[in-house]
């Protein structure tokens, strides 16, 4: 049987919460972003998420603590669908653990956005997003998010 997952463990992010029905939209490139990532910013723009987008080994992720429902997600998601059809965008990895030397960038964002539409962040995924990455995101609705601990794929 071929092994597809490594010995190293990394802690990631769930875009649900442990208290509250709604969710948030995480989005990864895989590769060097072109025209791609400002498909993907306008999807966060248009609207209203809040984002902080950040350098991993091979590609981007864009990490949003806004709320919305589970048939919003859906919709956000179809436009982008096409850049990365095998990433289910349910988690994120949060520690840069997966290259040596991706501490040097990983918790540098390329990019923050806040969100509008009267919209609202989970206070505590916002927090945790705050205190990595160094970005001020507004906080608002008591919603803590799910996290995990899992191997890294080979």
């Amino acid at each position: 049987m071929k092994k597809n997952r490594s010995d190293v463990y990394t802690d990631g992010m769930c875009n649900t919460f442990k208290n509250h029905e709604g969710r948030t939209f995480f989005f990864e490139l895989d590769f060097p972003a072109g025209h791609e990532i400002y498909r993907t910013i306008d999807v966060y723009n248009n609207n209203g998420l809040a984002c902080v987008v950040h350098y991993t080994g091979n590609g981007l992720h864009f990490l949003s603590p806004t709320i919305i429902d589970k048939e919003e997600w859906k919709e956000i998601i179809k436009p982008l669908e096409d850049l990365n059809r095998s990433c289910p965008m349910t988690t994120l990895r949060i520690q840069a653990n997966k290259h040596p030397s991706e501490v040097f960038y990983f918790y540098k964002p390329i990019l923050v956005m806040h969100e509008s539409l009267n919209r609202k962040n989970s206070t505590q995924m916002a927090q945790k997003i705050n205190s990595l990455w160094n970005t001020n995101l507004n906080t608002g609705i008591d919603a803590e998010p799910k996290m995990v601990r899992y191997p890294l794929p080979l």
